[in-house]
């Protein structure tokens, strides 16, 4: 099996530095389904350009390496 990130199967979501907006893992543990018929992201068994943000896996059914991210909004008052 080729490992890149010494995880043989998903990450705990804080194994790895945040990045400049404060969020971790954006990419690897899942591919993100984005409701256009594509999950994109690449999954953690992806190699390559695969794991790139841009990269598009067509989604028909479900399956475990594809997820999604909810996102909600912080309000400062």
């Amino acid at each position: 099996m080729f490992i890149i990130d010494n995880a043989f199967i998903t990450a705990p979501s804080e194994s790895y530095g945040v990045n400049e907006f404060g969020l971790y893992n954006m990419s690897g543990n899942v591919a993100e389904y984005t409701g256009d018929g594509y999950a994109r992201g690449g999954h953690w068994n992806s190699y390559g350009h695969d794991i790139r943000i841009t990269s598009e896996i067509p989604f028909e059914k479900g399956n475990p390496f594809v997820g999604f991210r909810p996102i909600i909004p912080v309000l400062n008052n």
